[in-house]
């Protein structure tokens, strides 16, 4: 069973991680119908509230010569929110001055909301965020004005997604992962010695600039994989910490290896990294975390943050 991986000092077994691999190939089928459907439901409501917007909503959103510079507006809003939710949830960028709903006519399940913020700085950070949760529900910001656009309102990230990687040097950052923090007297055929427990050779060892990083490349993706389910070595007593370089290609979060209470209590923990828009159970002990679509760039992050977490003595693989 993938949910019962087998940790020793030196990481996880082979066996382990071919189960797993077994787990997620027979569940992408559903996952694929699954996504289909969203985009097919994303696709419906846009155009139902596109559709249903009335006179009053194209003239409050049209820029005129009386149109305020601070301003964005909110899409698909559930009719149940007020706008003092909107304003909780919107004050995390700036101070809102006002908020003016927009209704659609009769059976249209979304409302509109103009919110004008004090400053333009807070427009910004609102558009660069893109989507927020109101009520369990994602609404989109929108910009109002040309000069608001952000050029990238949902950014796509780079294939490498450390920053303190040494792009220039590192050319495989699939095959490639980040071992820290380092002692200075932590010599590479210790590193590669710590990672046998991985059966890939590995073709190049870099350090950082400071020192205080290698970034291993190994011959094959299941070398880099079986680096990441072991989490850390220990190397003259020292723990260091394996961590993944690479931008993932999707918000979609695998974490195998949960006690039942930890299944329970995972939307809460993932919540502290990031929006999660929905949890599906897998199995016994394996969910998938939809992370919001915003949260791309922050996936590398994100999955290094709940892989190897150790809650009811069991220890997450987050993929």
């Amino acid at each position: 069973d993938s949910s019962q991986s087998r940790s020793t000092d030196n990481g996880t077994d082979e066996n382990d991680i071919s189960k797993e691999t077994s787990v997620m190939e027979k569940s992408d089928g559903f996952l694929a119908r699954e996504e289909e459907e969203s985009k097919e439901e994303a696709l419906v409501v846009l155009d139902t509230t596109l559709a249903t917007t009335t006179a009053e909503s194209l003239e409050a959103l049209s820029v005129g010569e009386e149109h305020p510079l601070n301003r964005v507006v909110l899409r698909f809003l559930k009719d149940t929110v007020e706008k003092k939710d909107i304003v909780e949830v919107l004050s995390v960028f700036g101070d809102v001055s006002d908020v003016q709903e927009i209704h659609s006519v009769k059976g249209c399940m979304f409302k509109d909301a103009l919110v004008t913020f004090e400053t333009n700085a807070a427009v910004k950070k609102a558009l660069k965020k893109g989507v927020v949760i109101l009520k369990s529900h994602s609404v989109v910001i929108e910009a109002t004005s040309q000069e608001d656009m952000v050029e990238e309102r949902i950014r796509i990230p780079g294939l490498i997604g450390d920053p303190d990687v040494p792009i220039a040097l590192v050319k495989e950052p699939m095959r490639t992962v980040k071992i820290h923090p380092l002692a200075h007297d932590i010599s590479s055929n210790q590193i590669k010695d710590a990672l046998r427990f991985c059966r890939s050779d590995v073709t190049k060892l870099i350090f950082g600039s400071s020192k205080t990083a290698a970034f291993v490349e190994f011959e094959t993706e299941n070398g880099k994989e079986r680096a990441l389910a072991g989490h850390s070595v220990n190397i003259f007593n020292t723990k260091l910490f394996i961590s993944r370089i690479d931008t993932p290609g999707t918000t979609v979060a695998r974490i195998s290896n949960l006690s039942m209470l930890a299944m329970e209590e995972i939307r809460k923990a993932c919540v502290l990294y990031g929006q999660v828009k929905q949890v599906f159970h897998r199995g016994k002990g394996v969910v998938d975390v939809y992370f919001d679509v915003s949260e791309w760039p922050n996936m590398v992050t994100i999955l290094n943050s709940l892989n190897g977490r150790e809650v009811d003595g069991m220890k997450w693989m987050a993929r």
